[in-house]
């Protein structure tokens, strides 16, 4: 059957306010802490898709980012360099 998203979609009003509401300064300074080095956003589920959405908005500005799993980090760890 699929699960009943109806109490989601009535909250999503309340749900988009609080994200805006949300001071984000310090997470924005880390992320642009160092735009020379490639950005890597891990997530799943989700998560994954936020991850794949600030990526885009990184690369937007000019800069090299790219959205993995956990799966990806794990096997990447000994490639991953300075980023």
């Amino acid at each position: 059957m699929g699960k009943p998203f109806r109490k989601e979609i009535e909250e999503s009003t309340s749900t988009i306010s609080w994200a805006l509401s949300q001071d984000v300064a310090e997470l924005r300074r880390r992320i642009f802490a160092n735009p020379s080095r490639p950005l890597l956003i891990v997530g799943s589920g989700g998560s994954l898709s936020a991850c794949h959405y600030a990526a885009s908005l990184y690369q937007n500005l000019g800069y090299v980012a790219k959205a993995i799993t956990p799966l990806d980090l794990y096997y990447s760890r000994f490639t991953l360099g300075n980023a």
